[in-house]
């Protein structure tokens, strides 16, 4: 059995496609998100209607927390994230669906215990842990597999006997602008990899022309 995690798809509705249709290729049977399906570009509601109608489960993130406005928008921010086009279009069952999610989830999966979260184990909402960061407070949980998303940086490395793995982000990859990245895991190997997928950058900027300039510049951010 293959379970893709995905994160921080963003509004971005042609990379979202393009990792499902990747995660369908790898013969994933369950999708799990980690949360902020909304922010930055303007197709967060029919991202969110596409996840579900393929039956994924989700973590709230911030994004969706700041939609619902259960955390403030940081000062001079809404151009950026563009929240407030979305909560236009939000319906009372989306609101709903919204508001009964939760950050963290634990679970068992090919026999190994699992943490899922939007930020970090500590802060599971809001919290960042970066690839090149000090992994010391991971040694110590009861997990085998600790899974985030929210700083939109893949990583996959081991802290003692806990695997910490950043799925990176569908929608804004901030290591290379023209791809998006999520994790499989492959429960017959206990395996778990992160996938690479070139996005359409061309069509992302013709279906986002109100996007802010800060994020479309994401788009053509190269290796470092």
């Amino acid at each position: 059995m293959r379970t893709a995690f995905m994160s921080d798809v963003h509004g971005n509705l042609p990379a979202l496609d393009a990792c499902l249709a990747h995660a369908e290729r790898r013969g994933c049977e369950h999708l799990l998100v980690l949360g902020d399906v909304v922010g930055y570009w303007d197709d967060g509601i029919a991202c969110l209607d596409r996840l579900r109608s393929v039956g994924a489960s989700f973590l709230r993130g911030n994004h969706e927390a700041m939609l619902l406005g259960d955390l403030d928008v940081p000062a001079g921010a809404e151009s950026v994230y563009r929240l407030s086009e979305t909560r236009e279009q939000l319906s009372a069952e989306q609101r709903r669906f919204l508001a009964g999610l939760e950050p963290r989830r634990e679970l068992e999966l090919g026999g190994r215990r699992w943490l899922l979260v939007h930020g970090t184990p500590d802060d599971p909402l809001e919290g960042y842990a970066y690839p090149d960061g000090d992994l010391a407070a991971f040694e110590n949980l009861t997990f085998d597999y600790v899974v985030m998303g929210n700083t939109h940086r893949a990583m996959l490395r081991k802290a003692g006997q806990v695997t910490v793995v950043n799925v990176g982000s569908v929608g804004l990859s901030r290591d290379i602008g023209s791809r998006s990245t999520f994790g499989v895991y492959d429960a017959s190997t206990d395996q778990l990899s992160i996938e690479e997928v070139p996005m359409n950058v061309d069509l992302v900027r013709r279906n986002y022309p109100e996007a802010h300039p800060s994020v479309r510049a994401v788009l053509d951010r190269g290796p470092t």
